[in-house]
């Protein structure tokens, strides 16, 4: 992997971070002043290629981590304690886990 390689993966990672969703190819493009698309996605099996990323081509915002830098975060809704029935208690937060769902973009 290249040096370009590397800042795109990094540019891609703090996308996501950031805004909570990957970045386009046009707005990696714009980024590292890429003109083309195909340069972009020359970069992007790159990376896709040595394991650093995987990618969804039916999306737009299709790229997705892999590994321990990035690695993805299990899709659920977090579980958050019981409801108790009867006599009304103090509600606490107390996590225990998540229930799985798909989302559209695993489906």
């Amino acid at each position: 992997m290249n040096d370009r390689a590397r800042e795109i993966l990094a540019f891609i990672q703090r996308f996501r971070r950031e805004r909570g969703s990957a970045p386009t190819i046009r707005e990696i493009g714009e980024h590292f002043r890429i003109s083309s698309t195909n340069g972009v996605r020359y970069y992007l099996n790159l990376l896709e290629k040595s394991g650093q990323i995987r990618r969804n081509r039916k999306i737009s915002r299709g790229i997705g981590p892999v590994g321990p830098i990035g690695a993805p975060r299990p899709l659920g809704i977090p579980l958050l304690g019981r409801v108790a029935a009867g006599q009304p208690i103090l509600a606490e937060e107390n996590p225990r886990g998540s229930s799985p769902f798909k989302s559209a973009a695993t489906a």
